[in-house]
């Protein structure tokens, strides 16, 4: 199985969430890549002043949770749902973007809409928390659509994830753009049931 650039994401009409729904899946198939576009620079990026996120609802809140498990790439589900009526464009970044695919990293979230994003951390040896993963990070960042950046974005892009590009790129003000950050955990499977 492999993620490219025309995987859709996952859009329904929907409540707002309720409670926190880390579905995790396994993807031995996976084969790794570079996307530069879901990749957080350096973690000065993460602390920069920006508003509160009022305008995405997003499930899970807080922590990406990643139960590990040898040989197996995981996948969880974040879910972004637009508690306006007007289109908001997002973006997601990691800290990490060698060990997790991040798709769509970018998109466009109609009034009362719902978005899946699949975070998918990449396969380890061992069941053990990767060096350095403590600090592993995903930012997910909103604006709303305007009708001056709507007009820009669906002028000659062939995908969402680009004219959402250009809707941030073209928002002057950055104090318009919202950002949570998802911290990420990591859980030890139980130890095997003591010999009979």
């Amino acid at each position: 199985m492999s993620l490219d650039e025309s995987t859709p994401s996952q859009r329904t009409r929907a409540s707002p969430p309720a409670s926190p729904s880390n579905t995790q899946t396994d993807l031995t198939s996976m084969s790794p890549e570079e996307d530069d576009r879901s990749t957080m620079r350096d973690s000065s990026t993460m602390s920069s002043i920006k508003p509160v996120m009022t305008m995405l609802q997003i499930d899970p809140a807080n922590e990406v949770k990643f139960d590990l498990v040898a040989g197996r790439s995981l996948e969880r589900i974040v879910k972004l749902y637009n508690s306006t009526t007007v289109p908001v464009a997002f973006k997601v970044k990691t800290t990490a973007p060698k060990r997790y695919f991040v798709r769509p990293t970018s998109g466009i979230v109609e009034g009362r809409t719902e978005v899946s994003i699949r975070l998918v951390m990449q396969a380890q040896k061992t069941a053990t928390r990767p060096t350095g993963a403590e600090k592993d990070k995903f930012l997910i960042q909103a604006t709303k659509v305007n009708a001056t950046s709507a007009e820009v974005a669906m002028k000659g892009f062939d995908s969402e994830e680009k004219a959402a590009k250009a809707v941030f790129d073209n928002t002057m003000d950055k104090t318009l753009i919202q950002e949570r950050k998802l911290a990420c955990s990591f859980h030890l499977p139980p130890p095997p049931p003591p010999p009979p």
